[in-house]
């Protein structure tokens, strides 16, 4: 047995050979400034969940759960169809949810044209919500 004074490693000649072999090309050694976790280029979180700032207690109209709780950014729901504002923050996952379910819009909002549609799949694809497209179970229910 190896006393604790005895090295546990022994280094020969031939090791560093040995140990480049190990290391991919063009895979260089990351000193503990580059590693240091964080990444100057990476945008805080907080910058990009903008919908968390709010000051005003905004509820969804559609599930009455916390806009600013949500994971994901809300959906812009037009109060108007043919006017790009005002419009109303709804859980667009919910939504999305319950128009696949029921097949029409939920009580409290207005009925949902074909772009509004199809703004509910683009959001739901871009924010990365899941399969769920509200237009395929509108198309496979006529």
């Amino acid at each position: 047995m190896a006393s604790v004074n005895e090295p546990m490693f022994v280094f020969l000649p031939a090791m560093p050979k040995v140990l480049d072999t190990c290391i991919p090309k063009g895979v260089e050694a990351v000193s503990k400034e580059q590693h240091s976790g964080k990444s100057r280029q990476a945008p805080k979180v907080a910058e990009n969940r903008w919908w968390t700032r709010s000051q005003q207690p905004l509820l969804c109209p559609l599930s009455g759960f916390p806009i600013k709780l949500l994971p994901y950014p809300p959906f812009k729901l037009r109060v108007d169809a043919r006017k790009p504002s005002p419009h109303k923050f709804v859980d667009g996952k919910f939504l999305a949810m319950h128009l696949i379910v029921n097949g029409r819009a939920p009580p409290g909002i207005r009925n949902l044209e074909a772009p509004d549609i199809e703004a509910l799949d683009e959001y739901i694809q871009r924010c990365k919500l899941g399969p769920f497209r509200p237009s395929l179970a509108m198309a496979l229910a006529q």
